[in-house]
């Protein structure tokens, strides 16, 4: 029941982040675009009718895209670390562990479990901290004026995931664990 929960919690954060992503790249890619369009544009503007008419339409760069992209990046990665817990897909290096005793390894692979689970706990206890803060200050971001701490939320929220999924993905290694000896 609760493997399922969290195989569906994981894979939902996933398929969120995975939509996310797409929205960012999909925005940068007509930023790019709309930004070399008007680039072309600028010098016709005098001699070609259409190129003023089109600048005058707003043809250009999507305005804040470097702060949607911001806002939309952080979410990203903290939506696909709980799939990447659940299904032991971080990044490691296997230089001594083949030459370790078997136990030595399987030690050496739960502290490393617990070591993510903890890491993701302080990470989203301070990132609450800090989105908090931006809260109370009532910060915005520079060009579109975008309150900093709601990006941020969603961000807390992809974390604390990431935080419930990692200690299950240990506490479930640890019984394992403490079951085949």
């Amino acid at each position: 029941m609760v493997d399922q929960l969290v195989q569906a919690l994981a894979k939902s954060m996933a398929l969120l982040g995975g939509a996310v992503l797409c929205a960012v790249i999909l925005m940068v890619g007509v930023s790019v675009f709309g930004r070399t369009i008007a680039d072309l544009l600028h010098p016709l503007r005098d001699t070609v009718p259409a190129a003023g008419h089109l600048l005058d339409l707003g043809i250009g760069a999507i305005r804040g895209d470097y702060e949607w992209v911001e806002a939309g990046m952080g979410f990203v990665v903290f939506a696909f670390m709980p799939w990447a817990a659940l299904h032991h897909a971080h990044a490691r290096v296997d230089l001594f562990a083949p030459y370790m005793p078997q136990g030595l390894r399987r030690l050496t692979h739960l502290l490393g479990l617990w070591g993510f689970a903890l890491a993701f706990c302080v990470i989203a206890v301070m990132l609450g901290l800090g989105t908090w803060s931006k809260y109370q200050s009532g910060q915005t971001s520079f060009i579109l004026g975008l309150p900093v701490w709601i990006p941020q939320a969603a961000g807390v929220v992809a974390a604390s995931v990431a935080v419930f999924v990692t200690g299950y993905v240990a506490l479930s290694a640890t019984r394992g664990i403490m079951r085949d000896e």
